[in-house]
């Protein structure tokens, strides 16, 4: 029997995601000992170190059940926030977040906006709820609002807006969302996937947000500035008739016990985070320079990735930085061919990045000095 035939049609047209190659991979594959990953945006400083404090306090607890009902965590969040615990609703990382969300709101038929290109876990999880994903074009690399609102029908459910953006690393203003918020309609939610905004210039206050009476989810990360990608752990703010009508399409037991009481801990990690910031700004000036050096055109980023234009077949870029140890993100996996989208890594990792891009450049003559 063919299996498709009895797989739900909306199934067949998604595509399974294409995450960063593993470190161990490319170790077996190529026969390197020595290999640097600047492919999934991961923090290159490793956990929070207050997180991981309390992991080896919890470890031995693991066989009982987490909390269900996230009681801690979400009063630690509503404390960190000056929110209501009903205000918060937590997950599996954000992306589990994304896909309890479409499966609350989305349905066979129903629209949802987002830009394009955009983070790709989006069209996927969209299509997987039956829905159709209305995509509306950056404006020079930048959620183009305006256009968002005029891509809005009676049949939208969500509008997305991923800030900063992934794979783009750019953010619309304060200004941009609080105008967008006044003229969207009020029959849809609108997502703001603030994963990498603890990067960004304009940091804000959800709450800033929150206070316009529109239907808002906001949704927030410990994979990135925390460490904790390996984890899985995210949390949505929102308001409490909104996450109460979430909480009831969760699965049971999402967030492991060690994932809630790092969270909590990370929390209070500030030296950490703050060390994360300084390091990412550092690194991103030195990225900045080389690539001017080297004639490539990048993307001015808000978060902790950069896409540069290698300006030739980036999966051949790509594939020949791998021999080198150097695993990066081809840009045709982000719908922004001839692109790569890299990490941006300590300055040690950053500086082998950079001699390994100049040399499978200078070797197809595809860049000038």
């Amino acid at each position: 029997m063919d299996i498709k035939k009895i797989v739900k049609p909306n199934i067949l047209d998604c595509n399974a995601y294409i995450a960063g190659k593993p470190i161990e991979e490319v170790q077996k594959l190529l026969g390197l000992k020595d290999v640097i990953k600047l492919a999934s945006n991961e923090n290159p400083l490793g956990p929070s170190p207050k997180a991981v404090e309390t992991i080896m306090h919890y470890v031995h607890s693991l066989n009982y059940y987490p909390d269900d009902a996230n009681v801690r965590f979400k009063a630690a969040l509503a404390g960190h926030w000056n929110l209501k615990p009903g205000n918060i609703f937590v997950g599996n990382g954000s992306m589990q977040l994304l896909e309890l969300i479409c499966k609350t709101f989305v349905g066979g038929g129903d629209e949802v906006v987002a830009g394009k290109p955009s983070f790709r876990v989006f069209y996927e999880l969209v299509r997987a709820a039956g829905g159709n994903l209305v995509e509306v074009p950056l404006k020079n690399y930048v959620h183009d609002l305006p256009a968002m609102l005029k891509a809005i029908t009676g049949r939208t459910k969500l509008v997305i807006i991923c800030n900063p953006n992934n794979p783009t690393g750019t953010v619309v203003s304060h200004e941009e969302i609080n105008e967008y918020l006044k003229n969207v309609p009020d029959h849809l939610i609108t997502i703001l996937d603030e994963a990498y905004i603890d990067f960004a210039d304009n940091f804000r206050d959800p709450l800033d947000y929150l206070k316009t009476g529109k239907k808002l989810i906001i949704l927030r990360s410990f994979s990135k500035i925390y460490g904790l990608a390996g984890l899985r752990l995210g949390y949505g703010i929102t308001t409490e008739d909104v996450s109460d009508m979430i909480e009831r399409a969760r699965m049971p037991f999402t967030v492991s016990l060690l994932a809630q009481t790092a969270g909590i801990s990370a929390l209070k990690d500030e030296e950490f985070r703050l060390k994360t910031i300084e390091n990412n700004n550092e690194v991103k000036a030195l990225m900045y320079k080389r690539f001017e050096e080297m004639g490539l055109e990048y993307v001015p980023t808000q978060a902790n990735f950069i896409a540069v234009n290698v300006k030739t077949d980036d999966l051949m870029v790509f594939n020949e930085l791998l021999k080198e140890g150097v695993i990066v993100f081809a840009g045709t996996n982000t719908f922004m061919p001839g692109f790569l989208r890299v990490t941006i890594g300590t300055p040690s990792q950053a500086e082998r990045f950079l001699k390994a891009l100049e040399k499978v450049l200078s070797a197809h003559k595809t860049y000038i000095k």
